[in-house]
């Protein structure tokens, strides 16, 4: 009689070391408030070179805003790195459908937007100029 609550414990404790394994390998939720993530492009700078990753994170209730994230990531040393993270600077716009481009020797974001401080919103676009780590500029389109 005693085997049975015995081998259940067994199992939970089981159940428990595997999500302790998952966790310890890094394994995570993404946070809800991401809506967009895209990787791109190609930088260059002080020897090393890597990629762009750009994250847009939404929030909001009665004026819904998001900020799109930069991400400079190494790509050279075999595991790829965050070596720079800057928040573009887009104002109070909510931003949709991300997309890396080709842009002359460089790469942008671009980035649909809508002004909910506005009625009716007002539409617009950003444009998001990439350089080295750290180097960006953006620029607000109206449509």
């Amino acid at each position: 009689m005693r085997r049975a609550p015995l081998c259940a414990v067994l199992v939970v404790a089981g159940l428990l070391l595997g999500v302790v394994r998952a966790q310890d390998r890094g394994l995570s939720t993404i946070p809800t408030d991401i809506e967009h993530v895209v990787t791109g492009g190609r930088w260059t700078a002080a020897g090393r070179t890597g990629v762009y990753r750009v994250l847009v994170r939404t929030g909001g209730f009665d004026h819904v805003v998001s900020e799109a994230q930069v991400e400079w990531i190494a790509t050279d040393t075999g595991e790829a790195q965050v070596i720079q993270s800057k928040t573009a600077p887009t104002g109070s716009w909510r931003l949709d459908n991300p997309r890396i481009r080709s842009e002359g020797k460089g790469w942008r974001v671009e980035l649909e937007a809508l002004e909910t401080h506005f009625s009716p919103p007002m539409r617009g676009k950003w444009v998001v100029r990439l350089g080295g780590p750290g180097q960006m500029s953006a620029t607000q389109v109206p449509r």
